[in-house]
């Protein structure tokens, strides 16, 4: 489909007026990021690229060729690919498309409105129009897509400053998790077409790093620029450079001449689940010295969790919830709230629930213990203070910690909010709080 990125035959011929335009859209990939002269005019484009998108056939049979390779083995797909091509082939509850995908709108303000919008509708009105218009690359402002819930304007969902990773985001990537935690001890093979050198932390190196970790995965790797592995998985990897195409048919073709079951792969026993945990004990028991780094994971296990809409988010920060639509405590702390003072309710609650009365969890009573008589250090993101208050000193905090309160004049002390924290929390429940209520700076009148 070499339409993306090139001015090829089938571009122009959909596309000529617009190459006319602007002969540096070179392919539809351009054409998205072109110097549109309007909204009006971009959405003309979006709506014809959409559309294009939607219906233009493959001009090779790879996927139905990808699709008889797999036959009835277990498989999940994670996909760059925004195009929604694999969806035409494979089922979606076997795809994650982790980038975005044309047939999806979001809100040009998702921190306000995180929902996503079906594109199709709004492309098939927009169709309509252009059809019955000599000029196809104006359309009227009525039917530019807006937010129903905001009334803001509405933009494709793939990747951008601005890209939502909502609950879509996340389904996408806990598809892939879960096959992962399923088949990771058996023989699964990474297999990797097409992954060039744009965006490797995406797909390339996370196979890499599952490939490392997992005792009998092995890892492929089909491209025909960019054929590579690392070295520590060299002898469990197989790197063909060639054609994606190509190389898929003739693997194909051996198999036809040479048919081999898979069953057997998939009745491999087990690695025994306790034998990572065996070999960390005896790290650990070896160990005379010890570096820990600690972040959300930890801080989830101890039951402070920044991304959850859970009972313990609502029961906190419930009518704040309700009137800000608020969907973890993360997004609590940083929302653009009007007043102060509502900034101040919101880390009062937090930091009196969870520094104020902190009491040393099981959790961190089990670290302790593993600590007990070494020399150590602590290395965490997490910021409620929770290593010191449990008696750990040798702590970096190297994105600071909410027990600490620093003034806007610089230079001046630090100011524990933990009383402050307390007494905002019970003045709350008695009036309404006010700017005179909120923690001052022990040095001068400044603000904390």
């Amino acid at each position: 489909m070499d339409w993306w990125y090139q001015a090829s035959p089938v571009y122009k011929q959909h596309f000529g007026d617009f190459y006319a335009r602007h002969p540096e859209a070179t392919g539809i990939f351009k054409g998205f990021y072109a110097r549109f002269t309007s909204e009006n005019e971009r959405w003309a484009y979006l709506v014809r690229m959409l559309d294009f998108i939607y219906h233009q056939p493959p001009v090779k049979n790879t996927y139905q060729v990808l699709k008889d390779l797999i036959q009835d083995r277990p498989y999940h797909i994670l996909t760059t690919n925004q195009d929604a091509m694999f969806n035409r082939y494979f089922a979606d509850e076997q795809i994650s498309t982790i980038q975005g995908d044309w047939r999806f709108l979001q809100s040009s303000a998702p921190q306000i409105d995180d929902q996503l919008y079906d594109a199709r509708p709004f492309v098939k009105r927009g169709m309509e129009y252009l059809a019955q218009q000599e000029d196809k690359l104006y359309l009227p402002n009525d039917l530019i897509p807006h937010s129903p819930t905001t009334g803001l304007p509405l933009t494709p969902w793939v990747r951008s400053p601005e890209f939502l990773e909502g609950r879509r985001f996340k389904q996408e990537h806990e598809k892939t998790r879960q096959f992962i935690n399923r088949f990771g001890n058996q023989k699964l093979l990474f297999f990797e077409l097409g992954v060039g050198r744009m965006t490797p932390m995406f797909i390339q190196e996370p196979f890499w790093q599952l490939t490392s970790q997992l005792p009998l995965a092995h890892y492929v790797n089909i491209n025909p620029q960019d054929a590579m592995t690392h070295t520590q998985i060299a002898s469990r990897s197989v790197l063909i450079d060639a054609d994606v195409d190509q190389a898929l048919r003739a693997v194909q073709k051996l198999k036809s001449q040479n048919p081999v079951s898979h069953q057997s792969y998939l009745k491999t026993p087990r690695v025994p689940k306790q034998e990572p945990e065996q070999q960390a004990l005896g790290m650990l028991e070896q160990a005379p010295a010890l570096l820990i780094t600690a972040a959300n994971g930890f801080s989830i296990s101890e039951g402070f969790n920044w991304f959850a809409s859970d009972a313990v988010f609502h029961d906190l920060l419930g009518d704040l919830v309700d009137q800000y639509g608020l969907h973890n405590m993360l997004e609590a702390v940083q929302y653009p709230y009007q007043s102060k003072v509502v900034q101040w309710r919101v880390w009062a609650r937090i930091i009196n629930r969870y520094s104020s009365h902190y009491h040393t969890s099981p959790l961190m009573e089990n670290l302790r213990q593993i600590i007990k008589g070494r020399p150590y250090y602590i290395w965490t993101t997490n910021p409620e203070h929770h290593f010191n208050l449990a008696g750990l000193d040798h702590v970096v905090e190297n994105e600071a910690n909410w027990v600490y309160g620093s003034c806007q004049t610089p230079d001046h002390p630090h100011v524990d909010l933990r009383a402050a924290a307390r007494l905002m929390v019970g003045l709350e429940q008695e009036r309404e709080l006010t700017e005179a209520d909120l923690p001052r700076c022990t040095t001068s009148v400044g603000r904390c």
